[in-house]
């Protein structure tokens, strides 16, 4: 267990010390959850993938920006569990290419179809659970190590509270991965609601690691409140760069919150950047979100408008980067050869 251990953590150390941030597969979806996604009335850009039961109850759109944001072929939602559709309205899932009427994106699910009321529009693809694309478990197990890694990463600059107004001053910090790390507490975000970052480079990569006190550790089964009203880069506000405005900017794509640890997230506002909360319960009030949702489970009617997290100087998957399902093959690998190593020693 400790050479697992060991090799998981230089696997994952080579991944996010070197530029590029992968979060793997669910770096392809716009709403990524482990357990159920709940919401009413709402909608998500991009495609979805839930490993627990999908309930809908009312009117829900997926995946109607798939074709406008050029993320080619693939289920629109994936779903490891039931599919519950109740109260009025429809719920569609939309495809690849021009949209079609009935709405003919694949679902492909592993449980059955609970269909009490309202309208269903998808091709529906029932699997068994091993056939599904995903591997939710692996999925998991990965994202949790590699927001603990990010947790753990050295500071870059200063941050200073200033009224309602919290400024992050990179100080001529200019790290060679381009990946600028900040720590802000819940009780800094929560008394502010201006947040301006300055002195990083215009195509950075920005990490907040969100923590309930100074001490990251602590955040382990705790609930923290997130509220955000206005973020500038370098004077640039990213609400005005968001990529229904501007699909060549990438202010927001370019900002990962992490909240290694939690237990519950409570999203209190519209925000801008992804969300990297995998072992949380979210729960969020009717807003926007412009970025990707990670998290355990979902509950809630913010809506998720399609803005993918990516790295500095690589797409999301990074290019050459191996995925989790891979990253697993040479690690088992390495455990083999190591394991040998060992009888052959005491022999």
């Amino acid at each position: 267990m400790r050479i697992v251990t060991l090799l998981m953590g230089l696997v994952l150390t080579s991944n996010v010390f070197a530029g590029s941030i992968n979060l793997g597969t669910a770096g392809k979806y716009n709403a990524f959850v482990k357990n159920d996604f709940t919401a009413t009335n709402s909608d998500t850009q991009g495609r979805v993938a839930v490993g627990g039961n999908l309930n809908v109850n009312g009117g829900y759109d997926i995946g109607f920006k798939i074709n406008d944001f050029n993320m080619g072929k693939g289920p629109s939602l994936v779903v490891g569990g039931d599919v519950n559709k109740s109260g009025q309205g429809f719920l569609n899932v939309y495809e690849d290419g021009k949209h079609l009427s009935p709405h003919s994106g694949e679902l492909v699910y592993a449980g059955n179809i609970n269909h009490t009321q309202g309208g269903l529009e998808a091709n529906l693809v029932k699997v068994e659970k091993s056939k599904l694309p995903v591997n939710f478990d692996d999925e998991f197990a990965y994202l949790n190590t590699l927001s603990n890694a990010l947790a753990k990463r050295t500071t870059t600059g200063t941050i200073e509270k200033v009224y309602s107004e919290l400024k992050f001053n990179a100080s001529g910090q200019h790290p060679t991965d381009n990946v600028y790390v900040f720590n802000v507490t819940e009780d800094q975000l929560n008394s502010t609601t201006d947040w301006n970052i300055t002195g990083v480079s215009d195509d950075a990569t920005i990490v907040f690691n969100i923590n309930k006190s100074t001490n990251p550790e602590q955040n382990v089964g705790q609930t923290i409140r997130f509220g955000q009203t206005q973020l500038s880069i370098n004077g640039k506000l990213a609400h005005d760069h968001v990529a229904e405005h501007n699909m060549d900017n990438r202010l927001p794509s370019q900002v990962l919150f992490n909240f290694a640890g939690a237990a519950q997230l409570d999203l209190q506002t519209s925000l801008v950047g992804t969300i990297l909360a995998p072992s949380a319960d979210i729960k969020a009030n009717p807003s926007v979100i412009w970025g990707s949702v990670i998290g355990k489970s979902w509950q809630g009617n913010m809506q998720i408008n399609h803005d993918p997290f990516k790295s500095s100087d690589d797409p999301v998957p990074p290019v050459g980067v191996p995925e989790p399902s891979t990253l697993m093959i040479m690690l088992l690998g390495l455990v083999g050869l190591a394991v040998r190593k060992l009888k052959i020693q005491k022999a």
